[in-house]
């Protein structure tokens, strides 16, 4: 038995499956709503490395007032004088001191301090009022988002009196 041509062509018509066309609109639907979704994951990417950046500013931030925020342990002598008499400045002592040092010593943690450009100063002022120092401790760092940058800041502050109060 033989078939004609023109059954062979409605079998084959009548076969399961999808269309060349249909598999085209398929891929199409899907990279439309990919694509919001990848920006998304690639946004919080960056978010993350910079959130990552802010913990270890506030980690330096702190770890300097408590380096330094006792009477005994007074960060004078690391610093330069200034015009006033009674105040000094230093610039990344954690690149001078071992003991802040210990805290950017990962090689990792060193190179999101040079990719951020990140920056540590301390600031001292003697006897506001006799026995009474203050030392304020700022980092700051670049963010590059894309097509600007700019500099977050974090800044704390303690009061360092001679003798405890009670």
């Amino acid at each position: 038995m033989r078939r004609s041509i023109g059954s062979r062509s409605r079998a084959s018509r009548a076969a399961p499956g999808f269309t060349v066309v249909e598999i085209l609109m398929a891929v199409a639907v899907l990279s439309f709503t990919m694509v919001p979704v990848l920006y998304l994951t690639s946004a919080q990417v960056t978010v993350a490395k910079v959130d990552r950046v802010r913990l270890l500013a506030n980690a330096l931030c702190l770890a300097t007032l408590e380096r330094f925020g006792r009477y005994e342990n007074s960060p004078w002598d690391f610093l330069s004088p200034t015009e006033n008499p009674r105040e000094r400045v230093g610039m990344d002592l954690w690149r001078r001191d071992p003991l802040l040092g210990a805290l950017v010593n990962d090689p990792g943690v060193r190179t999101l301090f040079t990719v951020h450009d990140v920056k540590s100063s301390i600031f001292m002022v003697r006897d506001l009022e006799p026995g009474l120092h203050q030392i304020v401790s700022d980092v700051d760092w670049r963010v590059d988002t894309g097509t600007n940058s700019r500099r977050e800041r974090v800044t704390y502050s303690r009061f360092v009196a001679k003798e405890q109060i009670r």
